[in-house]
């Protein structure tokens, strides 16, 4: 019986190396770490530094290596010119492993969608991110953040307090107020908003644990898990809250739109989700309540967990860094003096604070690595990069190449100065992805960003007890502090 089995196994086997030769024969002509290499990374590392470990073995590598795992073969793209060339490539746009772990929640959504879906998605979802459109928000955007300020003077001569979580709470009423009408900090709501940070950090961390234990890919294994369990528990979580949210905010927009049918006057969109219910009313095949419900998810996820991790950095290196702060200050005060009152026009005029959240989105990008799917085999450089494989596309190690930079390891925005960037590699930085699939949502980030940290400056002074250079980093999805985010406050109005 043993011998059948055995006989039966090994056919398997073969049967698979014979059907998947000719992924084999050409992963064989790409570099790679050596198995020892591997086994050893995974035999010695702890489960929660294999993401910073692994970034280290295959960083080694300047253009590209090889990684097997089981029967999935990545290819890591670590040189900038690569990065462009398969960034770029309508082609190499279609996104599969790890993006299918985000679908067990998210949905096929802005992030998680391929082909003609993502296409169609895109095109609904760019007028919601135009300059026009952030314009809309602005009212929104300003009068958050002036409640976030009056929180923070309790912080005022205190000691060291964690600034992510406060950060986090403020960017996710003010995104919830943007995207579906849900005001946490002005009204009683009655709708019940679960999607509080609380469960959008939950679902993240979720999704890292996932991501970082190889034995967990496959979802065979995933469903026995009481990870899974958790995850699922989220889901349900985020499906009564939409269910309530529809309830709720639907009838009065259907009424508008009625209305705006009898007199002929199109009224302006107050959210996001009005300007998709106004596409699912125009075009039911093509974005369905469904895919409204998953891009729903979606923008408020990622929108909130970049955004706070760049905000969050961003305070953290003018902290540590006062002439830079400083001198960004007096930027803000040379625009608009002592006034409270900052137009979207004043913002796009701090030209010295952009360049030091383009350092800190340099050094700190909201992912460290983003993944394509090959379906067709494809030439690059003197390789042939197999289909049905996932590329691994290094977006920190061109962020701190000294090929491009001058200090790359430093906190410098002159990085960013015209003459600095005319003579860098056009592709050294893209902590926004680039070519088809690259974030609607710059411009938007950016004004919330220089609004932010404009008012934050104007009223306190940062600082830190910690050092830059003491300054303990992990990567994994994106990059964070081990040793937090912690900063203490003074308030300017005394000095």
């Amino acid at each position: 019986m043993l011998d059948l089995i055995l006989v039966a196994w090994l056919s398997i086997c073969a049967f698979y190396l014979w059907s998947d030769r000719r992924r084999i024969y050409l992963s064989f002509k790409i570099p790679g770490p050596t198995i020892s290499e591997t086994v050893n990374m995974l035999i010695n590392t702890k489960l929660e530094d294999i993401y910073q470990e692994a970034l280290n073995l295959y960083g080694k590598f300047p253009k590209i290596c090889k990684i097997w795992t089981g029967p999935k073969l990545f290819v890591v793209v670590n040189d900038a010119d690569n990065l462009h060339k398969i960034l770029t490539s309508p082609s190499l746009s279609n996104k599969k492993f790890p993006y299918d772990f985000l679908r067990t929640i998210y949905g096929d959504g802005l992030i998680t969608s391929s082909g003609l879906k993502h296409t169609i998605q895109r095109k609904q979802a760019d007028p919601m991110f135009t300059l026009k459109a952030v314009e809309g928000y602005y009212s929104k955007l300003t009068k958050h953040t002036n409640v976030f300020i009056e929180k923070m003077g309790s912080k005022v001569d205190g000691p060291s307090f964690e600034v992510m979580d406060y950060l986090s709470e403020h960017l996710c009423n003010q995104t919830l107020d943007i995207i579906v009408g849900i005001d946490n900090n002005f009204e009683n709501v009655q709708l019940e908003a679960p999607f509080t940070y609380e469960l959008i950090k939950q679902i993240v961390h979720y999704f890292a644990l996932r991501l970082q234990n190889f034995l967990h890919y496959p979802d065979f294994i995933y469903k026995l898990t009481k990870n899974y369990s958790e995850v699922i528990k989220l889901k349900e979580i985020s499906n009564r809250w939409y269910s309530v949210l529809r309830k709720e905010k639907l009838p009065p927009i259907l009424e508008k739109l009625k209305r705006e049918k009898l007199t002929g006057v199109e009224e302006e969109d107050e959210t996001m989700y009005e300007r998709m219910i106004r596409n699912h009313m125009a075009y039911p095949k093509q974005l369905t309540e469904k895919d409204i419900e998953h891009q729903i998810y979606t923008l408020i996820a990622a929108n909130q967990d970049t955004t706070v991790i760049a905000t969050t950095m961003a305070v953290m290196m003018l902290g540590t860094h006062p002439k830079i702060q400083e001198k960004a200050l007096n930027e803000i005060q040379s625009v608009v003096g002592d006034s409270s009152d900052i137009t979207i026009s004043d913002v796009h005029k701090f030209i010295y604070l952009e360049m030091c959240i383009k350092e800190t989105l340099r050094l700190f990008p909201g992912a460290v690595y983003i993944t394509r799917y090959v379906q067709t085999e494809f030439n690059l450089d003197e390789w042939v990069i197999p289909a049905d494989c996932t590329l691994v596309l290094s977006i920190i190690k061109p962020h701190l190449s000294e090929e491009h930079w001058e200090k790359p390891k430093e906190f410098y925005p002159e990085h960013f100065l015209p003459e600095a960037t005319s003579k860098r590699h056009p592709n050294a930085y893209f902590p926004f992805s680039l070519g088809p699939r690259r974030c609607i949502a710059t411009t938007y980030a950016f004004v919330n960003m220089k609004l932010l940290l404009a008012r934050i400056l104007q009223n306190y002074l940062i600082t830190s007890d910690l050092k830059f250079s003491e300054l303990k980093f992990q990567y994994r999805i994106s990059v964070t502090c081990t040793s937090g985010h912690m900063i203490k406050l003074t308030s300017r109005k005394r000095q």
